[in-house]
């Protein structure tokens, strides 16, 4: 089902901790209940989008988040159900229609294609007003081969009246894997993985990376520590 947009989304918006939340959950086509699925990734400060159907702009003023905190989309393949809402949310992000500052370039990832499509709708529609962005295409022999709609552009010509920025990478799977590395800092990477589809599409996997941490209140979770002692000790657990 979709989210409710109560006060406990305001949580999106200002607390630090890691939150997932479905902006619909419908595959292909949305129903009076239900919208196309998108998914939002809040880590800290930052907010990081998995595809963006149509409506993605009005879900997010719903949710009262916060648009400049948005600083990279992460597209599953190419229909229209994945792709539909970007161009709008790009250009809501622009200062001239979100009526403030300007806001930090915007990283899109996602197959072939993409960085084609988002050029070629926005200089079409003469979208001048539009947030500044770079697209990063996962390519591969096997996914060219299949996807007759290889980015034919070349990948850092400037339209920057347009949004795009010179950055836009084209990035090929690790040696030896079928795995696409987008992004990793020492708190948290974020991968790719070919899904087996009719179209080339992705599976994006999140990780943060292990660090010690501390209980400000352990009092709160003894009780709970106690009752679950045996299995706690069978996964190969021991207190210090």
């Amino acid at each position: 089902t979709n989210i409710k947009y109560d006060s406990d989304m305001n949580i999106l918006a200002s607390s630090s901790i890691t939150q997932l939340a479905f902006f619909g959950t419908q595959t292909y086509k949305d129903t009076y209940s239900r919208d196309i699925i998108t998914i939002v990734l809040r880590m800290g400060g930052n907010v990081w989008i998995f595809d963006g159907a149509e409506g993605l702009q009005l879900q997010l003023q719903r949710a009262t988040l916060k648009i400049k905190n948005i600083s990279r989309i992460f597209v599953t393949n190419l229909s229209i159900n994945r792709i539909g809402g970007i161009p709008n949310l790009i250009q809501m992000m622009s200062p001239s229609v979100s009526k403030t500052q300007q806001f930090s370039k915007v990283e899109i990832y996602g197959p072939p294609g993409l960085r084609s499509y988002l050029k070629m709708y926005f200089h079409f529609t003469k979208s001048f007003f539009t947030n500044p962005y770079v697209v990063h295409e996962l390519h591969s022999k096997s996914i060219e081969n299949a996807n007759q709609l290889v980015n034919k552009i070349e990948i850092n010509s400037k339209y920057s009246k347009y949004g795009e920025q010179i950055g836009g990478k084209n990035i090929f799977p690790d040696k030896c894997k079928d795995i696409w590395t987008l992004y990793e800092t020492d708190k948290v990477s974020i991968r790719a993985s070919l899904i087996r589809t009719d179209i080339p599409s992705f599976a994006y996997i999140v990780e943060e990376k292990e660090e010690n941490g501390s209980l400000k209140e352990p009092e709160k979770i003894i009780d709970v520590l106690d009752r679950n002692k045996n299995a706690i000790i069978a996964l190969g657990y021991r207190s210090h």
